[in-house]
C-alpha cells in the first residue's frame, strides 16, 4: 500500500473525496442531514485528496482570502470576519487561508500518517504565498493538530477569545479556532550554542 498526497481537480477523485466527506460527517459528528456535495469552496478552493494508488481515500480542502477562493473563508459566516477579529495578527495586505473539511476513509485512520500530511498541508499553503492558515476544528482534533505542527517545526495556536459563528447544521458541537504561521517554521534554541535558529 502506497499513500500519497495530491492537489487534483480530477472529477473522479473529487466525486470519491465528496462522498467519503458525506458519509464521514454524516456518522462520525452525526449530522444525518450532511450534504457532502461541491459547494462554493470546493469550486473556487483547492482540494487536497489523499489516495492509496489510484483511489481516494479522504482529504481536504484550502480556501483563501484572495486566491482559491471567492474572497471569503468558509469561517466568515453571518458577518464575521478573520480580519476584523484577528486584527493585529492580519494587518496589512497578509495573505491567509482556511483548511476545512478533513475526512478519512475509517479503514485508512491507521494508515494514513497525519505528521507527513500536515507537513504537506504546510508546505502547499506557504508556497501559494499565505502566510496564516486557519483551521476549525473541535478542541481534541485541535490537540491532535498542535501535535503534528510542533513535530514539523511549526506553530498552531488556538485562538481561545474568538466567538465563531456556528455553520448550520452544525449546533451543538464544539468549536475552537486556531492559526499556523505557514510562511516561516518556529525559532528553536540550540542547546548546545544557546543561540536561537
Amino acid at each position: 500500500m502506497q499513500l500519497s498526497f495530491e492537489l487534483t481537480s480530477h472529477p473522479l477523485l473529487l466525486k470519491n473525496y465528496y462522498r467519503i466527506r458525506e458519509s464521514c460527517f454524516r456518522k462520525d459528528l452525526g449530522l444525518v442531514e450532511f450534504n457532502g456535495g461541491e459547494d462554493i469552496f470546493d469550486r473556487n478552493g483547492l482540494t487536497l485528496v489523499i489516495k492509496d494508488g489510484h483511489h481516494c481515500v479522504g482529504g481536504l480542502r484550502l480556501t483563501g482570502n484572495k486566491e482559491h477562493g471567492p474572497g471569503f473563508l468558509p469561517v466568515e459566516q453571518d458577518g464575521f470576519s478573520l480580519k476584523a477579529s484577528c486584527h493585529e495578527l492580519l494587518a496589512g495586505d497578509v495573505n491567509y487561508c482556511q483548511w476545512s473539511r478533513l475526512v478519512i476513509a475509517p479503514e485508512y485512520r491507521n494508515k494514513v500518517d497525519l505528521v507527513m500530511l500536515v507537513d504537506k498541508m504546510i508546505g502547499i499553503a506557504g508556497s501559494l504565498g499565505y502566510s496564516y492558515a486557519f483551521f476549525v476544528s473541535g478542541k481534541t482534533q485541535a490537540r491532535f493538530y498542535k501535535r503534528y505542527h510542533n513535530k514539523v517545526g511549526y506553530s498552531y495556536d488556538v485562538l481561545d477569545d474568538i466567538q465563531l459563528p456556528v455553520e448550520p447544521g452544525f449546533e451543538g458541537l464544539p468549536h475552537v479556532i486556531a492559526v499556523s504561521r505557514v510562511d516561516q517554521p518556529m525559532a528553536y534554541e540550540n542547546v548546545s550554542s544557546g543561540q536561537v535558529a
